[in-house]
């Protein structure tokens, strides 16, 4: 998270045999200092070898775990899904192609890959060429139809309903949806000028074309700028203040990342020379206006997405909200068939719980509303969170792959301005 929490929890698993004691005179130490006061805390000191307690301190109680919670949901992934695991995003098209002319749709079938253009992988645009070529060596050079993103694998709660409006619309607080693109942010470009001037706004980058509603000033005592925004929203907020003559970058949501996608694809089909008749759209789009999505698709290619080892690192390292709940709700998948209304969320979280507690016997008395940690209402146990560490660092047989996801404290990834 962005933001420290009021309420902080930290929990620690040394693997070593020669761990010396922390006195409690330490942690009461650690507790009574300013930034403490008002916290709750959460120590655990395990010799990996002898499986010892060395020391202890409130690991029964139940508090927020924040992005520590992204190392249960990474660990689920990895153990349900394994280390080879790719994601598969399908270009799709119905209809006949006769004469250069498809008449029909092209659709994009979203598997809820996090990672799809995404920044921390190479070649960031290449699927966009991909789908392009893909869809020229059919021949066709005129779409009667249009664009249609799939998204419907997950529901359309992209965002949790007990995340803090104040972290909506910002780039750490996008959703994940079906489909995700470039991280489902953007970067907003701001310059101020002198105090009593607002801010202006330089550019977006990827382009996104928001009504914004410029409420910024500039001060000598700035508090930096800040985006907010609702899910499928095309209006974005802008408060807060810059220092004078300054500029600032500001990450943002990509508010619908399926019809985003959509809309690129089509641009981009555009720009080869096939001509498209109607506007993109996507399946939720589809779906409230009443109408079915054709379910008869000829297959055009296949873009596979990094493999579950690599997009765990990324998740874990760089502690990436989008990429945690994704693989919440591509957990969620394996949920049977049921007529219960759950959410993606909430199925995820049921899949999760059974492994842990039915499968590796981890008592699971816990309370989850989503895998990334955002929500403050998320409550689990020191116990919980070491058992599975220990258990994915010595029982897993994708022990190396989850170990190597995480980065060293005061020194790299997202953990570089801790603990120094």
């Amino acid at each position: 998270m962005k933001k420290l929490l009021s309420t902080f929890a930290a929990f620690l698993i040394f693997a070593s045999s020669s761990v010396s004691a922390v006195t409690p005179q330490c942690v009461t130490e650690f507790m009574q200092t300013d930034s403490m006061k008002n916290a709750d805390f959460a120590l655990i000191v395990k010799d990996m070898e002898s499986g010892e307690i060395v020391y202890d301190y409130n690991i029964k109680n139940s508090i927020v775990p924040a992005s520590t919670l992204k190392t249960v949901t990474t660990a689920t992934a990895l153990e349900i899904f394994g280390a080879d695991y790719r994601y598969e995003t399908l270009l799709q098209h119905d209809g006949e192609i006769k004469n250069g002319v498809l008449h029909g749709n092209i659709y994009i079938k979203g598997s809820g890959d996090p990672s799809l253009g995404s920044e921390y992988f190479e070649n960031q645009t290449k699927f966009l060429d991909d789908w392009a070529g893909a869809i020229q060596k059919l021949g066709i050079k005129k779409i009667t139809g249009c664009v249609i993103a799939d998204e419907s694998i997950f529901d359309n709660q992209g965002t949790h309903p007990r995340w803090q409006a104040e972290d909506l619309g910002l780039g750490y607080g996008a959703g994940s949806y079906g489909i995700n693109v470039f991280d489902n942010r953007y970067r907003l470009y701001l310059k101020s000028g002198e105090v009593g001037n607002k801010p202006t706004i330089e550019k977006t980058v990827p382009e996104m074309k928001f009504n914004f509603i410029n409420a910024l000033t500039v001060s000598n005592n700035a508090t930096g700028g800040s985006i907010f925004g609702v899910p499928f929203s095309n209006e974005r907020y802008l408060n807060g203040s810059l220092s004078p003559n300054s500029s600032e970058v500001v990450y943002g949501d990509i508010s619908d990342p399926a019809l985003y996608a959509a809309n690129l694809l089509t641009d981009k089909i555009n720009n080869v020379g096939i001509s498209i008749k109607e506007t993109p759209t996507c399946s939720r789009l589809l779906i409230q206006s009443g109408k079915s999505l054709s379910q008869e698709r000829k297959h055009i290619t296949t873009t596979y997405s990094p493999t579950m080892s690599e997009i765990v690192k990324v998740t874990n390292y760089f502690s990436r909200n989008l990429y945690a709940d994704a693989l919440l709700k591509t957990i969620g998948t394996l949920y049977p068939k049921t007529d219960e209304p759950l959410t993606s969320f909430e199925k995820g979280i049921n899949v999760l719980k059974r492994l842990w507690e039915k499968e590796r016997g981890i008592d699971c008395s816990l309370i989850l509303y989503d895998g990334c940690g955002l929500t403050p209402m998320n409550r689990v146990t020191a116990t919980f969170v070491s058992e599975i560490l220990e258990y994915m660092a010595t029982k897993s047989v994708y022990s190396e792959d989850f170990m190597n996801s995480f980065p060293t404290a005061g020194v790299n990834g997202n953990l570089r301005r801790i603990c120094k």
